[in-house]
């Protein structure tokens, strides 16, 4: 590393020939080291510094001495884009600087970019006048910083002089922190000796949260100093240059603005965060920002499962863990989410609101007896005693081996739902067990059983709020909190923890992301494997989360996703996060991880497979629809709709099946360190919770997405480098794609008249797939 800053420095020593520079002098701007500056300032200083943040910063600069007195200069940035906008009045001959610039990263910590300059003027010599410069900026360590940047490099003409190119060159070094920095400044001019260069020292100090102290002194004796008071998006202050006699030679006030929030010591707001559907993310960001002293939630009836649920309520207690406090406010509310609610301080129900607590329940319904009157046959085979996803369409009621599994599974869940009520609102089990036994609740009768704490309307929300907090706090929405970015100090690029989300029924091809009731989503096999090897082959990238929320689908796209699991696993720690279901074809692509992570109420296990077909020549025939088939095979017509399997395809088809489920069992087995005897036990597309799947040894530990991104910091020794998550693959979802460029999709069809869907579901004949899905009201 120390090695690559002395290239680069050497690189500028060795583009150097080495008379002044005869540009007109713009604003009197302060000393800024090239090394240092990555805000608005930078389009002047060193553009490469644009490439740093791509946030917003603004800066205003206006001189206040006699000599260079009445000057303003402006500068913005967004992205990698700058400009600069500098009037001068202080000279004989007034004039204009416009400057653009661009910033761009080549490499981890190394930068580059341009800067192209202008004039205007009532003088002609000035509006002939440009300059580019370009600069260079290495940061691969959070205590060395290597600027360089030449200036005027098409040598312009100034009056009929040809100007001279300059280079800017800086060491900046910080000791272990980012509050002290030190840069060595040198600025070298062409046809001089190296021994003529314009030499400096600098230094800027923040003793306390947002004020800063800057110092420079230069080789011929003048120097430098200003101070500046920031606020978190603003920050002003005053700077003032002296000569050798140490009198003052300039000066000026400035104003830094920008997007990213700001240390200061003037946070003058204290806030309580408002969520409609709590994310546990910005629920454990909040837990650690001095200025959130509570979280409101507005509950609504949502899509969330158990393991959500319990997600949430983990991220609750938490923050409730830092002495901040947590309200709930519910309109009208089911299970869940007073399960949610049950995890907060205060519990409120709107006045004319209703509480549907009256526990869980399960609702099994055959189509078998339809389907029989339409002459549809589902001729469908299974490997599992509990692989009962084909019972619905064969059975008329359920087997012995379903009801018992879905009973082991409900039990679970019902008593993980009343240990969690009993536990947030200080109750005895049976006292939540007699509350679900006497609900639903008018919003009276929720009160007078002392299942909330009081009823109130929406309008005394703030009042409430006020009195649980113990003073006045501003609301801030979820979503503003989750756009508020704060400065990131350090030089070094924080390193990266990949979350790939891997959602939906499993197929080959891409994913659909769909936020519709009515078109689920597709975990297109193409889109995660190409996200694990894009997580797999970044270097910036130190380990994978893999987040999984499937009941499986297609068992090529399911071994596709594994095959690139096994081709990272040892390259990078590859953590499982389970959300609400990663069983069948979700388990089998969590099961070669590193660690798997679940919570309690999770839906996973089905180690099976299941496949058929549907004959449809009953129903033919009542339609009067017959068909010839002429085969040129003999088993040819083994997926024909005309008919259900013949023995010898009955055959092929249970050969095929058993062949696929010890496969998955191997896998599974080598996957968790287990004997392949012991995960059939298991197997038999049986479905268990989380918490049983851990004491199986399905599942290392119990928690959610926080959990395992915390292991696979662990894991890569990131522990005090607070790294950044990189969330893929990117979501486009299906309505973001209704454009013009974009004919086909332009009438909304059901899903499997989507283009390609159809021909996907044909080709797929065998599927590891859960039996169910729970829907958590």
């Amino acid at each position: 590393m120390f090695r690559y800053h002395i290239f680069i420095f050497g690189l500028l020593l060795a583009c150097i020939s080495g008379v002044a520079d005869t540009l007109p002098k713009s604003i009197l701007l302060p000393s800024a080291s090239v090394a240092v500056r990555d805000d608005a300032l930078a389009t002047a200083v060193n553009p490469a510094g644009l490439g740093v943040n791509p946030g917003f910063s603004g800066c205003y600069f206006h001189t206040i001495s006699d000599k260079f007195g009445g000057d303003d200069a402006y500068f913005l940035s967004y992205g990698s884009i700058g400009f600069g906008a500098e009037y001068v009045s202080h000279s004989i001959s007034k004039f204009r600087k416009y400057t653009v610039s661009d910033g761009i990263k080549i490499a981890d910590g190394v930068y580059f970019g341009t800067a192209y300059s202008w004039f205007n003027s009532g003088d002609k010599n000035y509006d002939k006048l440009t300059s580019w410069d370009i600069g260079l900026l290495s940061r691969l360590s959070n205590t060395i910083s290597i600027g360089i940047v030449a200036r005027n490099l098409n040598r312009p003409s100034f009056k009929g002089v040809r100007t001279d190119r300059t280079y800017d060159a800086s060491l900046a070094l910080r000791p272990n922190t980012n509050r002290i920095t030190l840069a060595l400044n040198t600025t070298l001019y062409e046809e001089k000796k190296i021994k003529e260069a314009t030499n400096s020292v600098s230094i800027s100090f923040e003793p306390l949260d947002g004020v800063i102290f800057k110092g420079n002194y230069s080789n011929d004796r003048r120097f430098e100093i200003s101070i500046g008071i920031g606020f978190p998006k603003l920050e002003f202050g005053s700077y003032r240059r002296y000569d050798q006699d140490r009198r003052s030679d300039g000066g000026g006030i400035y104003l830094n603005l920008s997007s990213d929030w700001n240390r200061s010591i003037f946070q003058m707001r204290h806030y309580v965060l408002e969520m409609k559907n709590p994310d546990p993310e910005i629920i454990l960001k909040a837990k650690d920002d001095n200025k959130v002293d509570g979280i409101l939630i507005k509950i609504e009836q949502n899509e969330y499962g158990m393991a959500t649920s319990q997600e949430i309520r983990d991220a609750i207690f938490d923050f409730r863990s830092k002495g901040k406090k947590a309200i709930c406010y519910m309109g009208i509310a089911g299970n869940k989410e007073y399960y949610i609610a049950s995890a907060c301080d205060k519990i409120y129900l709107n006045k004319a609101g209703s509480l549907n607590l009256y526990g869980i329940r399960s609702e099994f319904s055959s189509y078998k007896g339809f389907l029989d009157k339409l002459g549809v046959q589902a001729d469908l085979y299974r490997i599992g005693k509990y692989k009962s996803a084909t019972e619905m369409l064969t059975n008329e009621a359920m087997s012995d081996a379903y009801k018992e599994s879905l009973n082991s599974v409900l039990d679970d869940l019902h008593d993980q739902m009343i240990k969690g009520i009993a536990d947030g609102r200080k109750v005895s089990y049976d006292r939540v067990q007699e509350w679900i036994d006497r609900g639903p609740y008018t919003a009276n009768e929720a009160k007078e059983a002392d299942i909330v704490d009081d009823l109130i309307y929406a309008d005394q929300i703030d009042d409430v709020s006020k009195q649980v907090i113990g003073r006045k706090v501003t609301k801030i929405t979820d979503k503003e909190y989750e756009e508020r970015k704060y400065r990131y100090y350090d030089w070094k690029e924080k390193p990266k923890i990949a979350v790939i989300y891997a959602d939906g029924l499993m197929l080959p091809g891409k994913s659909v992301f769909s936020d519709s009731a009515i078109i689920p989503s597709i975990m297109g096999s193409d889109t995660i494997t190409s996200a694990i090897k894009k997580a797999r082959t970044d270097d910036s990238i130190k380990a994978i989360v893999l987040r999984i929320d499937s009941g499986g689908g297609s068992v090529f796209a399911s071994d596709l996703i594994w095959r690139e699991i096994m081709l990272t696993k040892g390259k990078k720690p590859f953590i499982v996060s389970m959300a609400d279901s990663s069983a069948s074809g979700g388990y089998y692509i969590a099961c070669p991880a590193d660690v798997i992570i679940a919570e309690p109420g999770t839906i996973t296990g089905s180690i099976g497979i299941i496949t058929g077909k549907i004959s449809l020549r009953g129903l033919y025939d009542k339609l009067g629809i017959k068909k010839e088939i002429i085969k040129k095979g003999e088993n040819s017509d083994i997926y024909t709709d005309y008919s259900p399997f013949n023995d010898q395809q009955k055959m092929i088809v249970e050969r095929q099946l058993n062949e696929m489920y010890d496969s998955f069992v191997n896998k599974v087995a080598q996957g968790r360190n287990l004997k392949e005897d012991y995960v059939d036990s298991i197997g038999q597309g049986r479905v268990w919770t989380g918490k049983q799947a851990k004491e199986l040894g399905l599942v290392d530990r119990l928690g959610g997405l926080n959990q395992a991104i915390l292991i696979a910091v662990e894991k890569a020794n990131l522990k005090d480098k607070s790294p950044d998550i990189v969330r893929l693959p990117k979501r486009e979802f299906l309505w973001q794609r209704l454009s013009i460029e974009n004919p086909s999709l332009l009438n909304i069809k059901p899903l499997f008249y989507l283009p390609g869907v159809e021909d996907i579901l044909s080709n797929n004949k065998f599927y590891f797939l859960m039996p169910y899905i729970l829907n958590y009201e």
